[in-house]
């Protein structure tokens, strides 16, 4: 019995989470959830990492300056919903809402073409140079991607640390390599 009730509790987990995100998306247009956050942020909430660290140091100088992503991120956050069946679902609205809130239509169809090219361009760029932190860059940009079903990854501070000490051990493998292969 115990197992019919783990399948069962598994089965419900699975269906909400590959329906809750969209419906989730759906009921964010509806209930426009863009003049709820003031307009358009214009790359504020995709790039949200780099725009909470602008945040960070204006309001060290002292100019009040609130990130892009934070309006969004507490309205996500608060906003429980229902997605029918009994389950209530809130935050995970796919990557495309923080494209949406940003640009529009335009945003849900440019920023992941971008996303799309820089990954083609690294991915390139380690079949020709088998640099293994070229392959944990991408390994981060992979869990992104896959995690874009349910919500968008690069807003958060942490990519803007991730991304830091991935260049860091990036040059410092390079330099270091360079020394061995060319005796420099």
């Amino acid at each position: 019995e115990g197992t019919i009730l783990g399948v069962e509790s598994l089965s419900r987990h699975f269906v909400t989470y590959c329906v809750g995100p969209f419906r989730a998306l759906d009921y964010s247009f509806q209930n426009e959830y863009l003049d709820i956050v003031g307009g358009y942020k214009f790359g504020g909430c995709t790039l949200g990492f780099i725009d909470g660290m602008l945040a960070l140091i204006l309001n060290k100088l002292g100019i009040n300056y609130v990130a892009s992503y934070k309006e969004l991120a507490s309205l996500l956050q608060d906003n429980w919903i229902s997605i029918g069946g009994g389950e209530s679902f809130n935050f995970a609205y796919t990557a495309a809402l923080f494209h949406y809130i940003d640009l529009g239509i335009l945003g849900v169809v440019l920023f992941p073409f971008i996303f799309g090219k820089i990954v083609t361009k690294i991915t390139n760029k380690f079949i020709l140079s088998c640099n293994p932190m070229l392959l944990v860059l991408l390994g981060y940009l992979f869990t992104i991607m896959i995690d874009t079903v349910f919500t968008w990854r690069l807003y958060r501070h942490q990519a803007f640390i991730t991304f830091g000490f991935i260049a860091c051990i990036y040059i410092w493998y390079k330099k270091n390599y360079l020394r061995r292969s060319w005796g420099v």
